[in-house]
């Protein structure tokens, strides 16, 4: 996560030590929410740029193998390529505090906020990189006609959890972590599994004995998927039948998810304080551009359910 802050920008009000305790409370909160930072394993290929746009580069698989003929030279096969652009956008948000702010809550305003900014840049993040997920074109719904028709008893079975995974082995994608793909749920959703009763139902998290990466907000492995639990995840408020809310639990494996992040820009704290003429705001924010997109779209699947924690009346 460190390298998601480069530069605390300040007018030289604060003293350095008083810089770095701000921006240490910034990384610690953005920690606690972010799973899709720059570097993390779940995205498959991360590239710096300052150009407008990137393109991420596919290669289809191999078909041309056979038996060779006793004294003739071999064919060979074709490398087939294909690019994925993304165009790279500007993010951020900031809050302005004031001397009267910080003095009426006994000096905790100050203090506090760059909890907040750490946070929303963390969540920001990774709600952009699940959402990227959440609109692929692989679908399948717990409900057979489609989202629309869902019911509030159409929640995720073991068996859809299957399907995601037969979809990403039948398409050869490779495994992401620890001979492992990846599901992104919502903790209703989760809890819908967790309290499903008979053979193949979820267990809780069993202990790790070897050295399998362990991802923030994991709770275990079930049918072939690393367990990522996250309130991240979108909740589509009455997208079901009348006022069932619906959700949609995300499957990936290896080359799923490309993001170009700004060499320069790239997502971090800033501070500016001594903007007016008598020093008494201060704003405290986030920043970055980047661009993300889905490389191999036949490397992720959803499965849209409705949950019996949702909001169905």
């Amino acid at each position: 996560m460190s390298d998601l802050f480069e530069v605390v920008t300040d007018k030289g009000v604060m003293d350095q030590a008083q810089i770095l305790t701000w921006q240490q409370g910034v990384l610690l909160a953005a920690q606690e929410s972010t799973n899709f930072y720059k570097g993390s394993p779940l995205i498959s290929q991360s590239a710096d740029t300052d150009s407008v746009s990137h393109s991420f580069i596919k290669f289809a698989a191999l078909d041309g193998a056979g038996a060779l003929t006793d004294g003739e030279e071999v064919t060979s096969d074709a490398v087939v390529d294909s690019k994925v652009t993304v165009t790279l956008a500007e993010y951020g948000n900031v809050v302005t505090t004031t001397d009267l702010g910080d003095v009426v809550t006994e000096g905790r305003l100050n203090n506090y906020v760059p909890e907040l900014i750490g946070r929303d840049m963390g969540t920001y993040i990774d709600k952009y990189h699940i959402q990227l997920l959440e609109a692929g074109s692989n679908e399948y719904t717990v409900n057979s006609t489609n989202e629309a028709s869902t019911i509030a008893g159409d929640v995720i079975t073991p068996t859809f959890i299957e399907k995601a995974y037969v979809f990403l082995r039948a398409n050869n994608i490779p495994k992401l972590i620890d001979d492992s793909y990846v599901m992104i749920v919502h903790p209703h959703v989760l809890s819908d599994l967790r309290n499903a009763t008979g053979a193949g139902s979820f267990e809780d998290v069993y202990k790790y004995l070897g050295k399998e990466q362990i991802l923030k907000n994991e709770v275990g492995k079930f049918r072939g998927f690393k367990v990522i639990e996250t309130s991240n995840v979108t909740t589509n408020s009455d997208a079901g039948s009348g006022t069932v809310d619906t959700y949609h639990t995300s499957f990936f494996g290896g080359n799923a998810l490309g993001t170009a992040w700004s060499r320069s820009k790239s997502p971090r704290a800033t501070m500016v304080t001594g903007t007016d003429k008598l020093n008494r705001f201060v704003h405290i924010g986030w920043k970055g551009i980047w661009a993300g997109g889905l490389i191999d779209t036949n490397a992720s699947c959803i499965v849209t359910s409705a949950s019996a924690f949702g909001t169905n009346t």
